[in-house]
This record gives C-alpha cells, sequence and structure tokens, in this order.
C-alpha cells in the first residue's frame, strides 16, 4: 500500500498484523484522515467526502461510518500510534469483487519555524475531471493547458 508505516492494516474491517498488498484493478476512491491524540479529526466531514466520492462513480457503501470508525480505534489501541494519517482506500480487487483497506500513512507535519519562514515549492498543472470525486483515476494531466 502507498507509504504504508506499520504492518497493522484493515480489510474490510478486519484487523490484520501483515502489511497488506492490494491490488486494485482500477485506482481507488480514497480518503486520509489525521489522526491526534488518537482521535480522528474532522471524521464526519471526511466520512460524507468518501460517500459522495463513491456516489459519484454508483458504488453502494460497503460500511456504515461507525465501522470506520471502530476500525480507526483498533488500528490506535493496537499500534499506538496517537498522531499520524490513516489512509482508507475503496475499490474492486482482481476479481471484481469491492474491497475496502484503511492503513497508516507516512505523515509530514511542518514545525514552527516553517510557518513563520515559508519553503521552496513547484506547481504541477493537474485537473480533477469530476471535482466532488476523491479518486486517482480522475486526476487528469495537461502540460500544454493554461
Amino acid at each position: 500500500m502507498l507509504n504504508q508505516i506499520s504492518t497493522v492494516s484493515s480489510l474490510n474491517g478486519e484487523i490484520f498484523h501483515d502489511p497488506l498488498e492490494i491490488e486494485f484493478i482500477r485506482p481507488p476512491i480514497y480518503e486520509v484522515i489525521r489522526v491526534v491524540d488518537g482521535i480522528p479529526l474532522f471524521f464526519i466531514e471526511h466520512c460524507e467526502r468518501l460517500y459522495q466520492s463513491m456516489a459519484l462513480l454508483g458504488i453502494e457503501v460497503p460500511f456504515t461510518t461507525e465501522t470506520i470508525h471502530d476500525v480507526i480505534k483498533k488500528m490506535v489501541a493496537e499500534t499506538q500510534i496517537m498522531y499520524n494519517n490513516i489512509r482508507i482506500e475503496i475499490g474492486h480487487d482482481c476479481e471484481e469483487k469491492l474491497i475496502w483497506v484503511a492503513f497508516w500513512v507516512k505523515s509530514i507535519y511542518p514545525e514552527a519555524q516553517v510557518y513563520a519562514d515559508g519553503v521552496m515549492t513547484v506547481t504541477h498543472q493537474a485537473e480533477r475531471e469530476i471535482p466532488m470525486q476523491k479518486s486517482l483515476e480522475v486526476i487528469s494531466y495537461n502540460p500544454y493547458k493554461n
């Protein structure tokens, strides 16, 4: 899984202690939730956006908000990771079954000095064809578009 930092992950709500190696046949819908002091921040808003992305693709929600929250609580308890990001991905596996995974991802938060001084940056021109859908497959790149 992309930038996975822990062997603890979840597949369809079940906790696993081995790194998941899932290949989605289509790029998945995803959401990244920041966890602070063991609590997922803006949890309802993240779930609403996740559900909206799924609805735009005609995908039936395979879990409840409570299920996602329980998985996050279990992952915090299993790993004792209290400050980090959890990524949730929903998609079809190679057998066309709808699956969802949750896993800890590498998270970088700048120090206070960075906010004061700023950082060097570059830009990337890309466009989400469906702005309300958070999915890897809906981002296109056109280097010639203004």
